[in-house]
């Protein structure tokens, strides 16, 4: 399913020192393309090194999502602010998701920094995440 999919990340929301960024999945395919739950998402440095733990899931699992060619999906990536008491991570030079159920990957070029860890939700449709 990894090859069917395009990741791109929106925009980084903030407020009450925590930060919010949209991570958005498009069906580029031909096809139908269904999906439930949460994605696996790891940060990488310009060596492709993983950078800290995996984000661990925040609340419960979403319903099944079929993407029609084109249609896209979301989830949010939580983390607190920099400055906010939390050890952070260097900045990633990429982001590894794994779509649901799925062992394949795909990579995204795009800097995110953890701090204190961070937190992944189930996917919705649309491209504002959840």
């Amino acid at each position: 399913m990894a090859d069917q999919l395009k990741g791109s990340v929106g925009e980084t929301q903030s407020g009450a020192g925590q930060r919010y960024t949209a991570l958005i999945l498009t069906n580029t395919s031909t096809k139908v393309c269904d999906m439930r739950g949460f994605p696996g998402v790891s940060l990488l440095d310009s060596s492709s090194k993983q950078i800290g733990q995996p984000a661990s899931r925040d609340g419960n699992e979403g319903p099944t999502l079929t993407l029609q060619p084109g249609a896209s999906a979301s989830t949010t990536l939580h983390t607190s602010a920099s400055g906010m008491g939390a050890a952070c991570e260097p900045a990633s030079a990429q982001i590894k998701v794994y779509p649901p159920d799925n062992t394949a990957s795909l990579s995204i070029a795009a800097t995110y920094t953890a701090c204190g860890g961070f937190k992944v939700s189930t996917l919705v449709a649309g491209t504002t995440g959840s």
